[in-house]
């Protein structure tokens, strides 16, 4: 809670820190939302690539040529997200290599995001339980970020 600590320190008013933590949320919640559309859509085949296959959709391109229909697909559905984020964040002002900057940070972690919930599933398929994982299933947060 220090942040929120140091936020106010600075002189911001509650209604400021409600409506940073309130885009945050936004932001998360259609991150959320495109990972889940791309695992639902494409969890099969995502499964049986490599990450380097998930990363060449969620970037729209390949240094070896074109990319095939699934990974158009995937490209397609993160650029459509992209567009919400960006418009969500009310971002016209910036250059565009600030506006270069924050879409790489995006895709990149639409792509851990995809990438984690693909290599939980292969471990937790594996057979055996997954010590670290049943650890953190019984975390409780707290706070909200």
């Amino acid at each position: 809670m220090r942040i929120l600590d140091r936020l106010y320190k600075k002189g911001r008013k509650q209604t400021d820190v409600e409506e940073m933590l309130g885009q945050a949320r936004a932001i998360g919640s259609l991150v959320d939302k495109v990972v889940n559309k791309v695992l639902e859509r494409h969890f099969e085949t995502l499964l049986q690539q490599s990450i380097v296959y998930l990363v060449t959709g969620v970037w729209g391109a390949s240094k070896e040529g074109k990319i095939d229909p699934i990974q158009e697909e995937i490209h397609r559905e993160v650029e459509t997200s992209l567009t919400e984020i960006l418009a969500a964040l009310d971002l016209d002002r910036l250059r565009e290599a600030q506006k270069y900057s924050i879409l790489f940070v995006i895709r990149e972690l639409i792509v851990s995001r995809i990438g984690y919930a693909l290599e939980r599933f292969k471990s937790s398929a594996g057979g055996g339980p997954d010590e670290s994982a049943s650890m953190l299933d019984e975390i409780k947060p707290l706070g909200e970020a």
